[in-house]
């Protein structure tokens, strides 16, 4: 039994040789695995360097592209505030050359009218030349007095037939001239017509003008007289008409030069005109027309145009 016991004490134990090979193997093993690892740690790093690179040139790529952009629209914004300039320049001398040819050729024409007026022209042929000049000229000419002296010197004449067509066509030549500048108005900015019906005694505040307040003091059939709420350049909210001012008015005013301008108690500027269309003096009453003057000028043709179109170019809208 001793024997036995001996033997397996003996089987345990490990010769050197043994033990240097399983220090070799772990050696092995150890040295496997660290290089294992460092083989994982330069692929780790190959690939951030990678990474990196990559990223540089994406961001690089990135900032060059925004300033390119950024440059290609500062030019794109420079090349329309440039067209736009020139445009506005160009619409300007499209006015000045305009007005100018206008202009001449209304200087001629006006001359050439006056001359067949006052030398050769027939009393058929000087109506129609006044309904050319208020057409044509509006608020550049006052041809009120024309037409005034022209009625005035119908009315010497014996009452006839061919007197009556005469002071029909004057009147007709004058509602033309009148309708005209009444539609300028209408069409511009901030210009408003109204029809308004008077009746003798009877304050009026006509719907395109509340502010001023009109009456009837006198009808005959071929003017009124009126009294508003005016005195002296100022128009008074409410104030009582009793010493507003008085005005007479016939077939003959025009709204663009006949006009009254006043100012309200909240200083705002007003130009208004009043119109006659006709009266019935047998019942006391009468039609007008109020017609409130924009704060633009009226009056050459195509103005409005032009106005609209260089603020267009030159004040646009942001």
């Amino acid at each position: 039994m001793a024997s036995h016991g001996q033997h397996e004490q003996t089987g345990a134990l490990r010769t050197p040789e043994e033990l240097a090979a399983e220090r070799l193997a772990f050696d092995k093993g150890a040295e496997r695995r660290r290089s294992e690892l460092e083989e994982s740690k330069l692929k780790q790093a190959r690939v951030d360097t990678w990474t990196r690179f990559v990223g540089t040139i994406f961001v690089g790529l990135l900032v060059t592209g925004g300033i390119q952009w950024y440059g290609i629209r500062n030019q794109e914004a420079d090349r329309e505030r440039s067209e736009s300039a020139q445009q506005a320049q160009v619409a300007i001398q499209l006015a000045n050359a305009r007005e100018k040819a206008l202009s001449d050729l209304r200087a001629q024409m006006f001359n050439a009218l006056l001359q067949n007026y006052f030398k050769q022209a027939d009393e058929r042929e000087r109506i129609a030349i006044l309904e050319l000049i208020g057409l044509n000229f509006r608020d550049a000419v006052q041809i009120k007095p024309m037409f005034r002296l022209l009625d005035a010197e119908l009315r010497t004449r014996a009452h006839t037939r061919d007197r009556l067509e005469l002071e029909q066509a004057l009147r007709k030549a004058a509602k033309t001239i009148i309708e005209d500048q009444l539609n300028q108005i209408r069409q511009a900015r901030e210009g408003a017509v109204c029809r308004v019906g008077l009746t003798l005694g009877t304050p009026v505040s006509p719907e395109c003008f509340p502010k001023l307040t009109i009456q009837l003091l006198k009808v005959d059939r071929t003017s009124i007289v009126v009294r508003t709420n005016s005195i002296d350049g100022a128009l008074l909210e409410g104030a009582e008409l009793k010493g507003g001012e008085e005005f007479t008015v016939n077939y003959f005013d025009m709204p663009m030069v006949d006009y009254t301008a006043v100012v309200s108690s909240s200083r705002e500027p007003w130009r208004y005109s009043i119109v006659f269309y006709g009266a019935a003096p047998e019942k006391k009453d009468a039609e007008i027309a109020v017609a409130l003057l924009p704060v633009s000028a009226v009056g050459a043709q195509h103005r409005y145009a032009f106005d609209e179109l260089l603020e267009k170019y030159l004040r646009p809208t942001q």
